[in-house]
């Protein structure tokens, strides 16, 4: 996408350049020409752009027309198969991650949930002949959806039972049947949506566009493509975690969607089962909707697929290590190891947790059966404890150097330990600086603009007074920043991310852009040629650029929904590219001002370099202390300094998502369960 809008950029920047030529080369001519030979020029030159813009909206309008008759007869069927084939990439590598193809998905087994949690049963089977009706046995969630006639199932079961898996696995599914022009499975999690705040559709667009940014765009009657494809037929809504939300919200979602869905529009929900439970005592039924009710994993479910996850044993001729293992589960069952093994394993968490620690190594699974894990929790913890050194026994993707598993572990802990205290799950690299005192926050920023001042002062003034005298001047220039800086009352605020082109579903971000270029144009063009023709002082025109300047910092940045951004690194690469734009502006601004203020009394080239420093200055600390992203890469100094986290977070978090400990929902990470956050919270 980007790629494709670089000409554009090209053409926009060649239309404001030529304009502002033009209307320069037009100013300096009317007054040269004097008032009244200007008016007669003007009028003749506006009745030849309104006969010109006439011809450019008639062309305009035939083009469009021409172009939809010409166009395909469903333009919107393009954007839907680009949603599928994004939906299918996404959920494809996500289920590498968590090795969910390598070799199958693991079977599930569930039961036709209470009859208290679902609708009459005569809203959800209307024509059927057979009392009571039911869904037959099956091991696919898919395949229970699909012998439902109203297309609604909510999958229910308890912490660790695989709800996310078995959406993850619906969507896949579906997507390898789907045929083109039918439906798109898109799972979204409940969690990023506010019934109060935002309605269903529009929810449902911000994701669609945080999958497939080119839903975006916006058709021809100027409505976003997300928009369109959200109140059609289109779109298969999997909302995942409906737990998730305080028990008010859970409540308020269900009769949200009872209001807003069509009598046949389909919709799957994934929930814990007491949490849905509470939400429909306290709301209502969803109503058509089926309910099935994830079950525990069976031993012989367990003998099908923990074999096929590693590499046969000949000493053991066709079998695996897992082999002598599943055999005692099988022909001893009474015995304490065998039974705390088939609890702790009946969860697929716990099988995946397993796995990791002893499919993927060379670990001895009998170990599982010692004395010491008699007891099912002992188990849990065992491990829960062993995965950070299963999980980093080889290099990762985003390290080509092998990470030590203890140095990740003690990161990983104080990361969880940091989360259970601010009382959420989300990991977010904008609130990474909440960890740290007010006090001890502002050292280290007044610390940063010290330096960064400093030496910007340095290198501008030593050019025109000497190395000496500049790095004099730029250190006492410093000083002065850091004690600003210190009484500075914004420093207690906390920056959220921001972009320089905020994504929205409306125009309104575009009409403020045209609006932009429309005004710079003149304004540039009548501040130039007043100027070169000496009606106008420079202090001014100083003044006017200036103003100009900083209201363009309001315009150009504007705050981002981090709950709908689409990961962590677009979000952090937005939030630096409004910063340094900030930054520019507001440093380009002080400058101006400061160099114009004091010209008119000292017309002098320490004048011009005191001015440079002082925006270069102004700038830099800008940027770096008043963003989210600037305030990243100071504390983050800070952690590293301190043996906390590591210097390169980011990446670091990245990497955690790739083995499998974190896993990542929109621009935050989460841990990959709360067991697992509360066992490492507790090592803190």
């Amino acid at each position: 996408m980007n790629r494709q809008r670089r000409p554009w950029r090209i053409r926009r920047f060649l239309i404001l350049t030529g304009g502002i030529v033009i209307c320069t080369a037009l100013g300096m001519f009317f007054l040269h020409e004097g008032r009244a030979q200007s008016d007669q020029w003007a009028s003749i030159l506006g009745l030849f752009l309104n006969i010109a813009a006439i011809l450019l909206t008639i062309d305009t309008a035939l083009g469009v027309r021409g172009g939809v008759a010409a166009g395909q007869q469903r333009p919107d069927a393009e954007y839907l198969e680009n949603l599928a084939a994004a939906a299918s990439h996404s959920y494809a590598a996500e289920s590498s991650v968590r090795r969910l193809q390598d070799p199958d998905l693991l079977p599930i087994d569930w039961r036709l949930g209470d009859r208290d949690l679902m609708d009459h049963p005569s809203n959800i089977w209307p024509d059927s002949d057979v009392q009571p009706p039911s869904i037959q046995g099956t091991s696919s969630v898919l395949e229970a959806y699909l012998q439902l006639p109203t297309s609604r199932l909510v999958v229910l079961g308890d912490a660790g039972s695989g709800k996310t898996v078995a959406a993850l696995a619906f969507a896949i599914e579906s997507l390898a049947v789907r045929m083109p022009g039918e439906r798109v499975p898109v799972v979204l999690p409940v969690s990023t949506w506010d019934p109060d705040g935002q309605d269903f559709r529009s929810w449902i667009c911000s994701r669609l566009v945080e999958l497939d940014p080119r839903l975006s765009e916006l058709d021809r009657d100027g409505i976003p493509w997300a928009r369109r494809l959200a109140s059609g037929r289109d779109v298969l809504p999997v909302l995942d975690g409906l737990d998730e939300l305080p028990t008010r919200a859970k409540a308020d979602v269900l009769r949200n969607l009872n209001a807003v869905l069509d009598r046949e529009e389909p919709i799957v929900i994934t929930c814990r089962t007491e949490q849905y439970r509470t939400a429909v005592v306290a709301g209502d039924v969803l109503t058509g909707a089926a309910v099935i009710h994830l079950q525990p994993l069976r031993p012989e479910t367990l003998a099908a697929y923990l074999p096929r996850t590693t590499r046969p044993d000949s000493a053991l001729g066709s079998g695996t290590k897992w082999t002598p293992v599943l055999q005692q589960l099988g022909s001893h069952p009474d015995l304490p190891s065998s039974r705390s093994l088939a609890t702790v394993l009946s969860n697929p968490l716990m099988v995946w947790l397993a796995r990791v620690q002893f499919s993927d190594t060379d670990a001895d699974p009998a170990e599982l059966l010692r004395p010491e894990f008699h007891e099912p929790q002992a188990l849990r913890q065992h491990l829960l404890d062993g995965l950070i050194a299963a999980a980093y026994a080889d290099a990762g993707r985003h390290h080509p150097r092998r990470l030590s598993a203890a140095k990740a572990e003690g990161w990983l802990v104080y990361l969880a330990a940091r989360t259970a205290r601010s009382g959420e799950q989300n990991v977010r690299w904008w609130q990474f600086a909440d960890g740290m005192s007010l006090r001890v926050l502002r050292v280290v920023l007044v610390v940063a603009a010290i330096v960064l001042a400093a030496v910007a002062a340095t290198i501008v003034l030593s050019v025109e007074a000497g190395l000496a005298r500049g790095l004099f001047f730029g250190c006492l220039f410093g000083t002065v920043v850091g004690v600003a800086v210190w009484r500075i009352p914004w420093l207690r605020r906390r920056p959220q991310p921001t972009a320089v082109r905020p994504t929205s579903l409306t125009q309104g971000p575009r009409q403020v852009g045209r609006v932009l270029v429309v005004g710079i144009i003149p304004v540039a063009g009548a501040v130039i040629a007043n100027v070169a023709t000496a009606r106008m002082s420079w202090d001014a025109v100083g003044a006017i650029i200036a103003v100009f300047s900083t209201v363009l910092v309001g315009l150009v940045a504007a705050p981002v929904e981090a709950e709908q951004a689409v990961d962590p690194w677009r979000l952090l690469r937005s939030d630096r590219s409004s910063a340094l734009t900030q930054g520019c502006l507001i440093g380009f601004a002080a400058g101006l001002l400061a160099t114009t203020a004091a010209w008119t009394t000292l017309p002098t080239a320490g004048t011009v370099a005191m001015g440079a420093a002082f925006g270069i200055s102004s700038g830099l600390v800008w940027s770096i202390a008043g963003s989210a992203w600037g305030r990243l890469a100071l504390v983050r100094l800070y952690w590293w300094a301190t043996g906390r986290l590591p210097l390169r977070l980011m990446t670091f978090l990245a990497d955690a998502h790739h083995r499998g400990i974190l896993r990542q929902v929109g621009a935050s990470y989460q841990f990959r369960h709360e067991l697992l956050q509360a066992r490492l919270a507790a090592r803190a």
